[in-house]
């Protein structure tokens, strides 16, 4: 598909199949008599080719590229027009009386968003054509001068809103309005924030030299994909701020994921709300750290003052772009916050704590995102929370209330089941519709990755670029996905991601699997239960035998008399993959912390150094889940609840068991003693204590290797990735 986008782009010549291979009396076999004579695709999608029938035919091997091929002369005259030639990049193109979009290019064609537009254009076509002709006549006078033909592409054309990149784009556009209404409201909060003042250009270039900016455009949707608004910002480009001039300190934190997992664990089981806001234009409320910074005139403001004089901006607030503006943010609302009573952690400076028990009140901050946890009998809490807020900074409108969607996260609550399902539909179904991958074409895939499937770094011409196919950016997108709401493919995308920079066309061909198989599930999250359990594979049927635990282990009294580790705040699971990296024969390392049925953090990750045996790398693995361990630990303290004893980390090693809690010696363990010294002094200290599984009841074993589709699911399960309750 994206061969063919670049095709289509450079206008590269083609010859179609004669004979028509279509089935016979289809549409299809009709539409290809009609475009099997075009030379290239711009000229078969003028003669009603669908990008369906092409990317069908070209997966055949039903057109031919090797017209160009042949003559690297041909091919470099097509891309030098190309360079040099001017392209509507925007689907908002008109269209002629034909329906064919005209742009001012030398081959008066399209661009690739004008058209799948035309494809929408010509599915209205077909709807309009099965109306009866009383409808039909009802419409044409409805629409006026119109003909039927253009309605459909007008309502196209609304189908794919474009967003532009420069002020001219956004002005070219048929959303024009919408777009100089945001740019507007965009400089009335500005000047009602007192944001700048206009100086002489010479007085500000005294100080150094003038920040540039730009304005960004933003299509704002609903939760469920639909358009909720037009937004425009006037950022800073802060690239071109000079050091220890125009800022100083630029470290800014947000709450760790772990964290935010792990409160929406508490809330699901203490029936808590979650109630979030959004601080309008945030970081134009703060004054700037700096009085001598000055910013061009942007595109909407006066380029001279009054008297002919070149014109400057003195900056006051500090607006977005600028490096040091998400730091005084941060600063002003912690401030605020211990202020109106609040501790902060230690463990997350942006996490917020007031109260304890059925009074607790937890307050999570990103940037300028605050989602509040309390009692959900509190409103008055809730009601006080919101009246000191908006004291002290200015709300967005598009504030909501109850928690339902959450840094492009979707939030379900099922109040009588007590459960909180955390997923992200919307953002799978955007990756897999920009790579074309939504699985319409094949058989979506049960599992992410095939276990036989064995990757090793490319070599000269195996390695796909970027240009072909754009492994880094589909990647980039998976990881994002991986360590938020879907853990049950962090172990491929941990594979995928050590050949970033060398991936061959298996590679490719595993990132689609994965994106196949996120979009056959998206659906698909962690769901937390009211009194979830913490060790899911001690839920056995009464028929299974019972799992015999390793002597060594260091319990309380009442995690001893409950099997089912009821007891136990958290389950930690820890597991490593020997030598499974085929290219440096380097182990895996897997982790995941499980609360109330559901994942709250988990780790898949190639070990830098290589192990000699399996207790080295079970061990290292180990290392690296107690570290996570020691800091939920502190982090819950925190929150007011304190585990009981020592918390259990599941390993299915002996070896490295017996190691860790200081039973055993061995020459062999020299290289690395400090990991075990470490274990054995957080064992002895109470911090955890080992208990021995099953290999089969080893829930890391799906961060360290792929596995067959019954393991995998049964593991998936585990891990709470569920569809929503129904």
């Amino acid at each position: 598909m994206l061969f063919l986008r670049k095709a289509l782009e450079i206008n590269l010549p083609l010859v179609f199949q004669q004979r028509n291979p279509k089935a016979e009396r289809t549409k299809s076999r009709m539409r290809y008599e009609g475009y099997k004579k075009a030379k290239t695709l711009r000229e078969a999608k003028k003669l009603k080719a669908s990008w369906e029938d092409l990317v069908w035919d070209y997966s055949r091997g039903w057109i031919d590229f090797s017209v160009a091929a042949s003559s690297n002369a041909v091919l470099n005259e097509i891309i030098m027009d190309d360079y040099l030639r001017v392209i509507n990049d925007s689907p908002s193109a008109y269209a002629n009386q034909d329906g064919h979009p005209t742009t001012s290019d030398k081959f008066s064609g399209m661009c690739f968003e004008e058209s799948v537009q035309q494809d929408y254009a010509m599915i209205g076509m077909e709807v309009i054509e099965s109306l009866s002709y009383r409808a039909r006549r009802i419409l044409d006078m409805a629409i006026g001068g119109q003909t039927l033909t253009e309605f459909a592409h007008c309502c196209a054309a609304r189908i794919v809103i474009p967003t532009p990149l420069t002020v001219s784009e956004a002005m070219a556009s048929e959303h024009k309005v919408q777009w100089e209404k945001a740019m507007q409201d965009e400089i009335d909060t500005l000047n009602r924030f007192h944001c700048f003042n206009e100086v002489p250009r010479a007085d500000a270039l005294r100080h150094g030299r003038l920040v540039k900016s730009k304005w960004v455009f933003k299509i704002k949707t609903e939760s469920d994909g639909s358009l909720q608004r037009f937004k425009a910002r006037l950022v800073a480009k802060g690239f071109t701020q000079q050091y220890g001039v125009d800022y100083d300190e630029t470290y800014s934190p947000v709450f760790g994921y772990s964290s935010l997992r792990s409160i929406l664990a508490k809330a699901a089981n203490e029936d808590l709300q979650l109630t979030n806001w959004d601080l309008a234009s945030s970081f134009i409320q703060q004054e700037l750290d700096t009085d001598k910074m000055y910013m061009e005139p942007p595109a909407g403001y006066d380029k001279y003052l009054p008297d002919g004089r070149p014109a400057a901006l003195h900056c006051l607030k500090s607006i977005y772009g600028l490096k040091q503006s998400s730091r005084l943010l941060h600063e002003r609302l912690s401030k605020y916050l211990k202020y109106l009573g609040f501790t902060q952690l230690i463990s997350d400076k942006c996490v917020f704590v007031k109260g304890s028990g059925a009074n607790i009140c937890i307050v999570a901050t990103w940037v300028d995102d605050i989602i509040m946890a309390n009692a959900r009998s509190n409103n008055l809490e809730r009601e006080q929370f919101d009246k000191d807020l908006r004291k002290e900074f200015e709300m967005s409108p598009w504030t909501s209330g109850e928690a339902d969607w959450l840094l492009n996260m979707t939030i379900k609550r099922d109040w009588a089941r007590g459960t909180l399902h955390l997923s992200q539909p919307l953002a799978i179904e955007q990756m897999a519709v920009k790579f074309g991958l939504t699985g319409r074409e094949g058989k979506k895939p049960h599992i992410p990755m095939r276990p036989d499937l064995k990757l090793v770094k490319a070599e000269g011409d195996r390695i796909v670029p970027e240009s072909v196919f754009p492994y880094q950016s589909m990647v980039g997108g998976l990881l994002y996905l991986s360590l938020t709401a879907r853990p049950d493919v962090a172990q491929s995308v941990s594979v995928l991601s050590r050949f970033m920079s060398c991936p061959g066309k298996e590679h490719c061909d595993a990132a689609e699997q994965i994106v196949r198989y996120l979009y056959g599930t998206k659906e698909y999250g962690i769901t937390y239960t009211r009194n979830g359990k913490s060790a899911p594979h001690l839920e056995k049927d009464d028929k299974m035998p019972s799992i015999q635990t390793y002597v060594h282990s260091k319990k309380n009294a009442a995690a001893i008399e409950d099997p089912t580790g009821d007891s136990q705040l958290m389950g930690t699971y820890a597991d490593a993959d020997l030598a499974g990296d085929v290219g440096t024969r380097k182990s895996t390392s897997g982790y995941c912390i499980v609360m109330n049925g559901g994942l709250v953090q988990w780790s898949s990750k190639l070990q830098a150094t290589v192990a000699l045996s399996t207790a080295e790398a079970e061990t290292i693995a180990a290392t690296e889940a107690v570290k996570q361990l020691i800091h939920m630990r502190l982090f819950y303290e925190e929150l007011g609840v304190k585990s009981d004893g020592p918390s259990t980390v599941y390993e299915d090693n002996v070896a490295c068991i017996s190691l860790a809690h200081g039973s055993q010696q061995s020459k062999r363990a020299k290289h690395y003693q400090l990991k075990v010294h470490f274990l054995n002094e957080k064992f002895n200290d109470g911090t955890f204590a080992f208990e021995k599984v099953r290999t089969a009841d080893q829930l890391s074993d799906a961060l360290t290797k792929s596995l067959p589709r019954e393991s995998f699911c049964r593991y998936r399960d585990w891990m709470g990735v569920k569809p929503p309750p129904e």
